[in-house]
């Protein structure tokens, strides 16, 4: 999909979207609307994409299984302005973001996403930027448990040196 035109054509059952708007249009692309497409099981935003975007917020999306963000996009209008928010995709199993992507979002929140397995963030041993001074949230729904999910994999990069003494000589 490379323009609003061809998002809008696109039947409400489609499984899998790859988003790579030109250009050309980017700047007037503020809006990732994809809650229509009920049978969503991938969304990809491709390298370099969507970088006017007013925020990313997929929410309720039940049979969506991966979100990857490729490189360089979903930086947003202005600095501090957007939220990246994932919540209450029941089959959601991975989020990937590659590097340079998301460096203007306020906040991050990934909550209630119970089969989510894999997070990936950036690429390892480089500062990839990130989600830079951005606040971030992993909740689970259940106040009982820390977290319901059976995580795999979390791979966050960049320059995270925060030390907590309560954790004894734990550093972030």
């Amino acid at each position: 999909m490379n323009s609003t035109k061809s998002l809008r054509a696109l039947d409400s059952n489609t499984e899998s979207i790859v988003v790579k708007i030109d250009q050309k249009e980017d700047y007037t692309f503020n809006k990732l609307d994809v809650s229509r497409f009920v049978n969503l099981k991938s969304l990809v935003v491709g390298d370099s994409t969507c970088n006017y975007l007013s925020g990313f917020n997929v929410n309720g999306m039940q049979q969506l299984e991966t979100i990857r963000i490729g490189i360089n996009s979903l930086r947003c209008k202005s600095y501090g302005s957007c939220t990246f928010s994932v919540k209450k995709c029941s089959s959601l199993k991975e989020i990937m973001i590659e590097q340079y992507s998301c460096q203007s979002h306020k906040s991050v929140i990934i909550e209630d996403n119970p089969s989510l397995e894999a997070i990936g963030i950036g690429l390892f041993y480089y500062d990839s930027h990130n989600f830079p001074g951005t606040s971030f949230e992993l909740k689970s729904l259940f106040l009982a448990l820390t977290m319901m999910n059976r995580l795999t994999q979390i791979e966050i990069t960049g320059y995270w040196w925060r030390c907590d003494e309560s954790l004894s000589s734990s550093c972030i």
